[in-house]
């Protein structure tokens, strides 16, 4: 056999220069990013500004070498370190090498101290966005040589790239900077008209408005006219009645903000809403309806406090760590989810510190008097409308499409409405940022497309720390609305004197005053019948001695006067009685209003009672549900095994009697669950009956054995142990120990997922009055510990919980005389995690 000779490199592969061209249409998607990558390469140059010089009817002349007949050009130029020939022939001309890639790799920053932004060359590539020929200029201080390069984009068609020319020439030059020319614009028309504003509005979100965040000026002209782009100055934000900072520090997400009184006042309800504001608000700045939330403990918020600086009359603090959140994502968990090498396989997936501001502006009723911006408040709508919404930055320019065009990525306009989300944040009336860097941000790397960021656990905990941004002002804002409907509810009463309390009195007192208005009716008529006798009879005397003064004495005739005003008054007593009669024909009807009346507010509050329990109920449900669907997948499974074996065998194989067997075990399961679920159906829940508490978590401990052992939680009871025995609904004890299990089911798995813990353990403390329920989790939350008992506090993420189950446990218990609290011991992690029921109201003989 004879030896075959080693092939010889005599090719190369070859790319069609037509694919670089596409590349550019595919990465950059209009004439707007086209420019903003532009000016992010003069940033990249440690430029101080950019300025831009559009000309849509001239010819390029003597500032083009070699294309100087193209109609239409835009000029891009800056003050930047410019670049020289190794960097043009390595850099620029070399596609898809960026030595800013390197850079950011290495975590390297320019002289000034910035990390590239721009990379992937789509600067240079997306300039065949805006006109056929490219030219540029660029000259580094250092060399004193300004180097040009000219390119036909035309010349990107049917020829290999290699072919494509590109044109070289250098000169001598001073200072520093780079000047592009891209000319033969490709359409002029999006330069002119309406199509220039809706450019400019896009390019001004781009490039942030926020002077903050504006890393250096940009200056824009079209066919010789300056064009200002968006800036949103302080006194814009003056108008603002909500103003909400956020911080993340990488661990910690810190939520702060501000309000005004103005905030409460309502938009387009009428002047009788306006009125209670003025009365209840205005009038003091809110200084009493602060003092009344205070002294609520349903409503009270620790993160709530007095705001002193002038004008402002509330402000919020809310702390939370990333690890808290519920169903964080971890790196490396998926099998598809890209991680960063510093980061280490399952810790949790860092985006890195950002942080940002939101404003929340009034539609009507602004005071544009602190702001010398807007003349009208049609030019403040205008406003609004344009920059509303939340964007996202990178140092300084725009992510799209976060925040631009109604993108509403926050999904604030899925849970806002016009009843109770009220003061919830709108898309309408916000104006927003989150500022990133290309530094601390990398994890969150943005498409090919320029558009959203990749999908994977850094962008996704990025999105569920913003989440929490949004939930944390929400939960505020309707604390806020409760009370404040809960303020105008008391100062109501105090104003009538009439409290809920004392409503089946009112009732009473209905029915006496319909009963005491039909007695009074009667004598109505009939005083009504003896005044229309004496005014007729009072008239015919004054009409007499009127008409006829000479057959009349003296002293009649000076009583004439007085005559005519009695008759007169008579004849006023007539109608107010007329009226009475009216009115007492309605309050007649008093008592039948009451029968009414009553029935329908017993049944409410029993509909409040219910809603307690069913909510209780539906928490049960749900863990009935997932066990059934777990018996369910194991029953399937089965089948289709012992399915597959008797066709490959054709004859009766003996796992039949195992899968009876095994069916049979599966119906047991399904009756072991419906009796665990049966104490809570509604026709059973008001009976009450003698429960010894260990016997009761013996069961509860061997009800959840499996379904703990397969999470690896262990349920124990602390011995030794001081056994009582209470007078309660079972149903309603079931639902309470379900809603603290599942509770702790849930974050002790979240723990062992993130490696805080090695043992999940669930512990039952029972000592006369008291059953304490801990676990070896991390604890509560210090974000959360003083509200965890009101409705909707939780930190589990949209979906996975609702915060109800501690707020039902406390009204379940507190409708048998019972309590529950969370007690103030520390565990290891320095948080609180002790949940004690006190059951001395329900003391059997106790």
């Amino acid at each position: 056999m004879v030896a075959s000779k080693k092939p010889e490199a005599q090719y190369r592969f070859e790319i069609d220069a037509s694919v670089v061209y596409q590349l550019g249409e595919m990465l950059i998607s209009d004439e707007v990013q086209a420019l903003v990558e532009l000016v992010k390469n003069s940033y990249d140059a440690d430029a101080t500004y950019a300025n831009i010089v559009v000309q849509t009817g001239a010819v390029v002349s003597d500032q083009s070498p070699m294309f100087s007949g193209a109609k239409g050009y835009v000029l891009v130029e800056d003050d930047g370190i410019g670049m020289g020939w190794d960097e043009i022939k390595t850099g620029w001309l070399t596609i898809s090498r960026s030595p800013k890639r390197e850079m950011k790799r290495k975590g390297q920053t320019t002289a000034k101290g910035r990390t590239p932004i721009g990379h992937k060359g789509l600067g240079r590539l997306g300039t065949q966005r805006l006109g056929r020929y490219l030219e540029f200029w660029s000259k580094t201080k250092e060399t004193g040589v300004e180097f040009y390069v000219g390119v036909d984009w035309g010349d990107f068609r049917d020829k290999l790239l290699s072919q494509v020319p590109a044109y070289i020439a250098k000169s001598e030059g001073s200072g520093q900077g780079t000047r592009l020319l891209i000319s033969g614009l490709r359409a002029p028309e999006v330069w002119s008209g309406g199509a220039q504003n809706e450019l400019v509005n896009r390019l001004s979100q781009l490039i942030s408005p926020f002077e903050s965040l504006r890393p250096f000026e940009v200056f824009l002209e079209i066919d010789g006219k300056r064009v200002d782009l968006d800036k949103i100055s302080q006194s814009v934000l003056d108008v603002a009645d909500l103003q909400v900072e956020f911080l993340f520090d990488g661990q910690n997400l810190c939520v702060s903000g501000k309000y005004r009184p103005t905030f409460l006042r309502p938009e387009g309800q009428g002047p009788d809403k306006i009125r209670q504001y003025q009365e209840l608000i205005a009038v003091d700045k809110g200084a009493g309806f602060y003092a009344f939330l205070s002294s609520k403990k349903q409503t009270a918020s620790p993160a709530l406090a007095w705001e002193d600086e002038p004008g402002w009359f509330l402000s919020l603090r809310h702390q939370i760590e990333l690890a808290d959140l519920g169903k964080v994502e971890l790196v490396g968990e998926s099998a598809f989810s890209a991680h960063s090498p510093e980061d280490e396989k399952g810790t949790v997936a860092n985006p890195g510190p950002f942080e940002g501001e939101i404003y929340v502006f009034p539609r009507r009723g602004a005071d544009l008097d602190v702001t010398d911006v807007f003349s009208s408040m049609s030019e403040y709508r205008r406003y609004l409308n344009r920059l509303a919404g939340v964007r996202v930055f990178r140092d300084g320019f725009g992510i799209r499409p976060f925040g631009l065009e109604g993108d509403d990525w926050l999904g604030l306009g899925k849970t806002w409405t016009s009843g109770a989300s009220w003061y919830g944040l709108r898309p309408q009336n916000i104006i927003g940022y989150v500022a990133l860097t290309a530094a601390h941000n990398s994890q969150l790397e943005e498409t090919t497309s320029r558009e959203y960021f990749v999908e994977n656990a850094y962008s996704r905990n990025f999105n569920l720390l913003m989440q929490q941004v949004v939930d944390t002002v929400n939960g505020i804002n309707e604390t806020l609305r409760r009370g404040y409907i809960e303020y105008w509810k008391l100062r109501a009463e105090q104003d009538s004197g009439i409290t809920s309390q004392e409503v089946d009195t009112i009732f009473e007192q209905m029915r006496s005053a319909g009963a005491q208005s039909q007695d009074l009716a009667h004598q109505v008529i009939a005083t009504h019948r003896k005044l229309e006798e004496t005014s007729l009879h009072v008239g015919k005397i004054t009409e007499e001695v009127v008409s006829s003064p000479l057959f009349h004495t003296e002293e009649e005739r000076r009583g004439a006067p007085l005559l005519q005003e009695i008759n007169q008054t008579l004849l006023e007593a007539k109608s107010i009685l007329k009226q009475v009669g009216a009115i007492l024909s309605q309050t007649r009807k008093l008592g039948s209003i009451a029968d009414v009346l009553q029935p329908d507010l017993e049944y409410l509050r029993d509909q409040l009672v219910q809603f307690s329990e069913l909510a209780g109920l539906g928490i049960t449900a749900e863990a009935l549900s997932h066990e059934m669907k777990i018996i369910a997948d194991g029953l399937a499974a089965r089948t289709t095994n012992l399915v597959t074996k008797l066709r490959a065998k054709q004859s009766v194989d003996p796992q039949v009697l195992a899968y009876t067997e095994f069916v049979h075990t599966t119906i047991a399961g399904f009756r072991k669950q419906l009796s665990h679920l049966d104490p809570s159906l509604r026709y059973v829940r008001e009976q009450r009956e003698e429960i010894s508490m260990v016997a009761s978590f013996r069961e509860v401990q061997e009800f959840y054995r499996e379904r703990f052992g397969r999470n690896n939680i262990s349920l124990v009871i602390e011995e030794p142990h001081k056994d009582f025995t209470i007078l309660l609904n079972r149903g309603k004890l079931t639902q309470v120990i379900d809603n603290l299990l599942l509770n702790s089911e849930y974050w002790l798995q979240e723990d062992l997922r993130k490696a805080t813990i090695e043992e999940a353990k669930i512990v039952v403390r029972i000592q006369e009055p008291f059953v304490e329920v801990y676990d070896t989790g991390r604890g509560v939350s210090p974000s959360v510990e003083h509200q965890l008992f009101q409705p909707f506090v939780t930190t589990k993420p949209k979906g996975t919980g609702r915060g109800l189950g501690l707020f039902i446990n406390r009204q379940l218990l507190e409708a048998s005389n019972c309590q529950i609290s969370l007690l103030p011991d520390r565990n290891q992690f320095d948080r609180r995690y002790i949940f004690r029921i006190d059951f001395t109201g329900a003391l059997h003989n106790g």
